[in-house]
């Protein structure tokens, strides 16, 4: 009974996963520039004046929220601490709703001239931050009512903020054309964190647990494991480099391209699957992502908000979950061995590069296999076994 309840399972999992797709809801015109979720309410904001809109039945229906701002504001990022909602502008500061939008203060004591064009917000604990388009790096202790420069070591003067993101007592940024620093110290002091990366134009952050993905333009997903110290190209599966934004949940990382709709990594970045069933011709083209529950949110930079099931995206591999894929000795320089729990008959073990170009491809006839890598350059490779039991991946380093 219990197998075939199994089996019940997976036909389901897999039914909904071929029928799913994304959804466009009623706010369904104009750029989003960002997407906020706040227990029940979802906040989405408009790259247009009087730009803010609220759902509070998972983006069924939407209504304005916009008293308090100026009618020809432009809002490019939202966050959330507690009951206090935070709106950066593109030319007038930082706004604050203490009531769900319902009525916005500006709280911009501090902030003037270039430093009043805002691109970026974070929260880390009580301190907020807000990057501006030329004004580098500012930070407020007291929930916005007051801000201060924290500019140390950034060359802020000629660079957009587009991105912070905070883990403990990390917090990143990303200067557009600049690339990544680091403090560690509340903005007493930056430092540039860049070894690896191919492109200095980082238009997107986020953390996971000690693992921080960048979204580079044209160059795509580079992940640090070291608080920024290095950092390694993560493409395998992406067929669109233009990462403009992530959302995580649980384990599983979105990222949302330009172009190229949303992309999925169940395996921390190894690798990528895209997940743009139902986006077409401009809809591909994702500005914001957010998480609501077992809902991901998608900000078009055309055509509003749009959502999907994040269980239906993902489904097919949780009935795979239990396979394992494991590589010893990583690093290595001359033999690997793999081991996995889905050998059989048909198995074919492959390996490829960060590219997604195909290495080698051999039969895997028993559970323990050992490949020669000698012939293959230092760098990082992706290992992956397919068989009629499901597809598992893994990454390993050549030395």
């Amino acid at each position: 009974m219990k197998k075939l309840i199994l089996s019940f399972l997976s036909f389901s999992l897999y039914f909904n996963c071929l029928n799913a797709q994304w959804q466009q809801t009623s706010l369904n015109n104009g750029d989003i520039t960002s997407i906020v979720v706040s227990d029940s309410n979802i906040f989405a904001s408009y790259g247009s004046g009087h730009s803010v809109f609220l759902s509070n039945n998972n983006g069924t229906n939407w209504t304005a929220v916009n008293t308090g701002l100026p009618a020809s504001t432009v809002v490019l990022d939202l966050k959330v601490i507690g009951n206090n909602l935070f709106a950066a502008t593109q030319n007038d500061g930082v706004f604050l709703s203490t009531n769900n939008g319902a009525s916005w203060t500006s709280v911009n004591n501090g902030l003037a001239g270039s430093a009043l064009s805002d691109y970026s917000l974070e929260i880390n604990g009580s301190s907020i931050y807000v990057g501006t388009s030329c004004g580098g790096v500012y930070l407020s202790t007291d929930n916005g009512t007051s801000w201060s420069a924290v500019n140390n070591g950034l060359p802020f003067s000629s660079y957009i903020i587009y991105s912070l993101a905070a883990s403990g007592t990390n917090v990143f940024v990303s200067l557009y054309g600049g690339g990544i620093y680091l403090t560690t110290n509340s903005g007493t002091s930056w430092t540039a964190v860049n070894t690896g990366l191919s492109s200095l134009n980082v238009s997107s952050l986020v953390i996971s647990g000690s693992n921080i993905f960048a979204g580079v333009t044209g160059a795509g997903v580079f992940l640090s494991t070291n608080d920024g110290a290095s950092w390694i190209l993560m493409n395998f599966g992406l067929t669109n480099s233009d990462i403009r934004a992530f959302a995580i949940s649980g384990t599983y990382i979105f990222a949302g391209t330009w172009g190229g709709g949303v992309y999925l990594s169940q395996n921390g970045g190894t690798s990528w699957t895209q997940m743009s069933d139902g986006l077409t011709g401009n809809a591909l083209f994702i500005e914001s992502l957010a998480v609501k529950g077992d809902t991901l949110f998608a900000g078009n930079g055309y055509y509003g908000v749009w959502r999907r099931t994040i269980s239906e995206m993902i489904g097919i591999d949780e009935v795979n979950e239990n396979n394992i894929l494991t590589v010893y000795p990583n690093p290595a320089s001359k033999n690997i061995n793999i081991k996995t729990t889905i050998q059989s008959k048909d198995a074919m073990v492959s390996i490829f590069n960060i590219q997604s170009q195909l290495l080698l491809q051999q039969p895997l006839y028993k559970e323990n296999t050992e490949i020669n890598i000698s012939t293959l350059t230092k760098g990082m490779y992706i290992i992956k076994v397919k068989s009629d039991k499901g597809i598992v991946t893994n990454k390993f380093i050549k030395q």
